[in-house]
């Protein structure tokens, strides 16, 4: 039972995408272009675009979607060393905290720009982090540029549909995702999670030699975290929880 379990916790996994959606943070130096290309990926004029430096002061959010998937772009204040007063230093605060809460980071680095400014960046997981490289209508991604990295232009939208698909290959794994046949929600992903550590106890139990009575109940442990998902058993904070949803007249 114990593989088919796990199947099913992966399914949950690949599935949240589909129920939750996708939450994309854009983030890099000041003046490379993110608000630009903020407004371009959801294709509306929503971010306010300035030569100046540091003219996004906070973050803004828009949803998309993508080859049928929803997704929550977030764009950021530019991020520096040295932030020049307290207003910015707040703006920075918080785009750290939205990349932190994001699914996948874009890390926009300019094209045309000095390629010691924008980068390395630090602090972010390169597993849930993309480079890049935008304006490349004014300049030719510097030599720098490693193999997979998009090169972009907001201005034109030159390569926008492959800077999609690689957000998307990196984020869930798919160019085009699928919705699994099945995709167990929160709640049934920890019921299944339970019922595989209760049925782990009981390999473990059945392995110690110990007494049969001490391995049927955590095999019954198992059944009741199943129970839970099929109604059979239902814990009272589930009913309180589902309930609260409800009206219920008379």
């Amino acid at each position: 039972a114990r593989p088919r379990l796990t199947a099913l916790l992966e399914a949950g996994r690949a599935g949240r995408p589909f129920r939750q959606g996708l939450k994309l943070a854009l983030a890099g130096a000041p003046n490379v272009g993110k608000s630009s290309l903020f407004n371009a990926l959801v294709e509306s004029e929503r971010a306010l675009v300035s030569p100046r430096a540091g003219t996004t002061r906070d973050y803004l959010t828009a949803e998309a979607v993508w080859n049928g998937l929803r997704v929550e772009l977030c764009d950021t204040a530019g991020l520096s060393a040295a932030p020049a007063d307290e207003l910015e230093e707040q703006g920075q605060i918080r785009a750290r905290e939205r990349l932190a809460a994001a699914d996948l980071v874009l890390w926009v680095r300019d094209c045309a720009a000095d390629p010691a400014t924008g980068g390395p960046y630090t602090g972010l997981d390169p597993e849930r982090t993309l480079v890049v490289w935008n304006k490349l209508d004014l300049a030719a991604p510097p030599p720098e540029a490693a193999p997979g990295e998009p090169a972009v232009s907001a201005r034109t939208g030159l390569n926008l549909p492959a800077l999609k698909a690689a957000a998307l290959r990196l984020a869930i794994g798919l160019e085009n995702p699928e919705l699994p046949e099945v995709a167990p929600s929160l709640r049934h992903q920890a019921a299944l999670a339970k019922a595989d550590a209760c049925l782990e106890a009981t390999l473990a139990a059945i392995g110690g030699g110990a007494p049969p009575d001490i391995c049927a109940g955590e095999l019954r442990s198992a059944l009741n975290a199943l129970g839970d998902i099929r109604g059979r058993t239902t814990a009272e904070e589930v009913l309180n929880e589902i309930f609260s949803r409800f009206c219920l007249g008379k």
